[in-house]
């Protein structure tokens, strides 16, 4: 380069030499790379071009790594055993019906908890479904980290393998449970290694009653949640890269019917499953997408006495919602439908469950942007979007910041075929590293 800042190029050399004397080794040297630097830097940059892997940091004349470059080349280099401890983690069955293996969870991340020396907190622990840890400045006014260690899965469908292929993982409750923990425990080690974990206030907090829709759980959640100035939720993530902002809320209910006990033919009177599926018809007529609200129905059973009709049916009423709202106001058509006189027909009706909405809120804008922000400059995929199905980010109180969606991205939940992106699962990983570095340093 000349006094006037023109470069001048004398030869371009795509084979330079990488001999431990070599000029291209001696240029590296001078911007603080050592030999097995150098080679790690290569393998980084080439991978960043052609798998997705998030960009390495750019090189200062220096040489000398900022905290969040040192936290970037700490999960770089433990990429196999991030892969390796997650592998261990879905040899655990841990099924929402399974004590035992919650338990065995449960020992798991308290081992993992001691190590990183995080603090149980019992006031947000039960020991039956909920358990918390804190760094020594507690979780209030600092940041609650939620996760579940139970994986609902039926009964009845075998545990799959752990394997993976070149894009995906593939294991017992992967998606859904393993990923996440596995993404939290390497961001909380990363920060430990920078000395920046302990002195900010952060709380960890894990479920084991997903699979019953957290209705145990909930009490707890919501005390944590009320400690903390913001809330991230460690659900999967969809696989375009978002995390979720909004998401509706899901009530279930147990609606009976009962007659009188028909022989074959009998006229007269009305069946009770024929007289239940009519309304139900006329039940599921009440979604509607502008009011964001969908009625539907499953899980349908019946009673009856040898050589008669069932005498007794009923349904699992599934109502997804926004707004609260509006539920109430479908609560109200659904009474009136099935107030339809027929004689000899009594019904009545339970909740199961209501899972409350993750409604949008001001309040967590500003926690979007400013990991969009960091997602941007680390060049790793991420936005927002909305969910049908609902999750305990629905317990936030409204006024606090919460974003869900924020494990790694995963497909067919729920299913032997499960799956987790492995390249989301560094990327995640190390996004959720980089906000919490931001926040320890301030």
């Amino acid at each position: 380069m000349d006094a006037d800042g023109h470069l001048h190029i004398l030869e371009i050399n795509s084979l330079a030499s990488l001999g431990q004397g070599g000029s291209y080794v001696a240029a590296a040297k001078a911007v603080g790379l050592d030999y097995a630097r150098l080679i790690n830097r290569l393998v980084e940059v080439a991978s960043a071009r052609y798998f997705g892997t998030p960009k390495p940091p750019e090189l200062g004349r220096s040489g000398k790594k900022d905290k969040k470059e040192m936290a970037f080349a700490f999960l770089t280099q433990r990429r196999d055993q991030l892969e390796r401890r997650l592998e261990n983690w879905c040899g655990i069955s841990s099924r929402t019906h399974d004590p035992a293996g919650i338990r065995m969870a449960v020992q798991k991340l308290t081992r993992v908890m001691t190590d990183i020396r995080m603090k149980p907190d019992d006031a947000f622990t039960d020991d039956r479904f909920v358990w918390t840890w804190t760094t020594p400045k507690g979780v209030e006014k600092g940041t609650l980290l939620i996760g579940h260690l139970d994986t609902p899965l039926a009964a009845n469908i075998s545990p799959p393998a752990f394997r993976r292929d070149p894009e995906y993982l593939y294991g017992e409750g992967i998606g859904s449970s393993r990923a996440p923990i596995v993404m939290l425990e390497f961001a909380l080690r990363a920060l430990r290694a920078q000395r920046r974990l302990h002195g900010m206030p952060l709380g960890i907090l894990c479920y084991a009653d997903e699979g019953t829709e957290a209705r145990y759980s909930e009490k707890l959640i919501k005390a944590a949640a009320r400690q903390a100035t913001r809330v991230i939720v460690l659900r999967p993530g969809n696989r375009d890269g978002h995390a979720i902002a909004q998401r509706r809320g899901l009530a279930q209910y147990r609606l009976t019917v009962e007659g009188r006990p028909l022989k074959l033919g009998q006229p007269g009177r009305p069946q009770p499953l024929l007289w239940l599926s009519a309304r139900l018809t006329e039940l599921a007529a009440l979604s509607s997408r502008e009011r964001r609200i969908a009625v539907s129905a499953d899980d349908i059973k019946t009673d009856g006495y040898p050589m008669r009709l069932p005498h007794r049916a009923s349904a699992l009423l599934i109502i997804s919602y926004y707004s609260p709202e509006v539920l109430a106001e479908v609560w109200q058509a659904i009474r009136g439908i099935m107030d339809k006189k027929a004689t000899g027909i009594r019904w009545h009706i339970e909740l199961l469950s209501d899972r409350p909405p993750m409604r949008d809120r001001r309040a967590g804008k500003k926690l979007v942007s400013r990991i969009g922000e960091i997602a941007a400059e680390w060049d790793i995929p991420f936005g927002t979007t909305s969910s049908l199905w609902p999750s305990v980010a629905g317990l936030v109180p409204q006024k606090i910041p919460v974003i869900c969606g924020m494990g790694p991205a995963a497909d067919q939940l729920y299913t032997p075929q499960e799956s987790v992106e492995r390249i989301s699962l560094i990327q995640r990983t190390l996004l959720l590293t980089q906000y919490l570095l931001r926040l320890a340093e301030g």
